[in-house]
């Protein structure tokens, strides 16, 4: 990270299509792991969505 960045950490997650991406997002695990810990745990983030178009 930049010193210039409030940011301490940073990951990315790439997804083969939006289908995989939604039953990653809807999975028990993944649901279970922001209700129990990241909603309690995190005080600050940015998320950023980047969708790849043909052509």
């Amino acid at each position: 990270m930049s010193a210039k960045s409030d940011l301490t950490w940073q990951s990315s997650i790439v997804f083969a299509s939006q289908d995989e991406y939604d039953a990653y997002d809807a999975h028990p695990d993944h649901r279970g792991f922001v209700a129990g810990r990241w909603e309690r745990e995190v005080a600050e983030f940015q998320e950023y969505h980047f969708v790849v178009h043909p052509g």
